[in-house]
């Protein structure tokens, strides 16, 4: 083989090689994205926004007090207050969702010493007593509370597993041998003692006492209302409370 044709021979096996190796690496492969952090996190689902909870389901004891009936929790904090003085229909409302469900009612004539009203009772052992005062002269008196709109009273000691007491932990059926330290002989109501009360100042007269009563009066087998028993019979708020009755 002549110079000349070597030389193209070696030319063209070279030209060869690189084409060769052109076609093995074939065209340079575009970068896949990365997905980010963002991208990769999942998705969190908002929970769902809590139901409120109604604060009178939390009560668990009913405290006669003597400006007002105190609904309290498990904890001893009040949820709920019922001024005597205060709205009738909303304390009926309020009792009866507490109490779970509507009273029984009994109107009642006046006397001589007390107004017409209705009596409103749930299980025989929580009482309201809505009483129709004149409303002119109510407001003619310097404290309301003498005559409330309502009264109440407890006349067990506990109703569906609702304790029923005072703030001083009085219950129905509790003796009164058991209460010397709590009640004052001196400050009655009339029927019974006071144990607890508050007095409400007067420019001219000495203060005016308002309480909480424990009573041991009772209907006997004849259907008399009769004093003696030795437990406490019925608690009642508010009532008047002096040295004695007159």
């Amino acid at each position: 083989m002549t110079r000349t044709l070597r030389a193209a021979a070696l030319t063209a096996a070279a030209l060869s090689a690189v084409l060769a190796l052109a076609g093995c690496a074939g065209p340079t492969p575009t970068p896949s994205a990365t997905p980010d952090a963002a991208t990769l996190r999942p998705t969190a689902t908002a929970a769902p926004a809590a139901e409120p909870v109604d604060p009178l389901t939390t009560v668990t004891t009913l405290v006669a007090r003597p400006e007002a009936l105190e609904l309290r929790d498990a904890s001893g904090a009040v949820v709920a207050s019922l001024d005597y003085t205060g709205s009738t229909d909303e304390a009926v409302a309020t009792l009866s969702a507490v109490l779970g469900g509507a009273p029984a009612e009994e109107p009642y004539d006046g006397g001589n010493h007390f107004p017409p009203g209705v009596l409103y009772t749930w299980a025989d052992a929580v009482e309201l007593d809505e009483r129709f005062y004149s409303e002119e002269r109510r407001a003619e008196l310097p404290f309301q509370v003498v005559w409330p709109r309502f009264a109440v009273s407890f006349t067990a000691a506990t109703v569906d597993g609702m304790d029923l007491t005072t703030d001083t932990n009085v219950h129905v059926g509790d003796a009164y041998a058991a209460l010397a330290d709590q009640i004052d002989p001196d400050l009655w109501t009339c029927t019974g003692w006071a144990v607890e009360h508050v007095e409400l100042p007067r420019d001219e007269y000495e203060p005016l006492k308002i309480g909480v009563g424990v009573t041991d009066w009772y209907y006997d087998p004849t259907g008399a209302w009769t004093q003696g028993s030795d437990v406490v019979v019925a608690i009642t708020a508010p009532l008047s409370v002096a040295d004695g009755c007159a």
